[in-house]
């Protein structure tokens, strides 16, 4: 066997190499940038999303149990700001946020006459304090 072809393809066959691996990252390089631009435009929506959201249900909250105002309508706003919440911050909640929500929804199913509003007090309270303080704007 000649040793010296062998070898000649082996550093042929690394050259090829090293020039793909450059090739390769690169390309990881310039697409890491588009993933990072992405995630910057998302975070700002994410803010945003997350401010408005807890605006109106403070509001609502203080709607609901401050001016004692218990219409359906208070509550069905109530309901689109949890499945906001929900929708928005899935991939980001914890599984005591996904209970809490679960809770607040089995409540919010109920006639406006048999809720329970005590339970509803606490678990707005937990979303509300959760999502406040917690600031997934990262």
């Amino acid at each position: 066997m000649d040793w010296d072809f062998l070898w000649l393809l082996i550093g042929r066959a690394s050259n090829v190499l090293g020039v793909l691996s450059v090739v390769i990252s690169f390309a990881l390089w310039l697409s890491f940038g588009n993933l990072k631009r992405e995630i910057e435009r998302e975070k700002v929506k994410y803010i945003e999303e997350q401010d408005a959201i807890l605006k109106n249900l403070n509001f609502l909250y203080k709607t609901l149990f401050t001016d004692n105002v218990k219409t359906d309508d208070v509550i069905s706003a109530i309901r689109k700001q949890i499945f906001s919440i929900s929708k928005c911050f899935r991939k980001l909640m914890i599984r005591e946020d996904r209970k809490c929500i679960r809770n607040l929804m089995k409540i919010l199913d109920k006639d406006a006459d048999k809720m329970d509003f005590a339970g509803l007090r606490k678990n707005l309270d937990f979303i509300i304090t959760a999502f406040t303080q917690r600031s997934y704007g990262y």
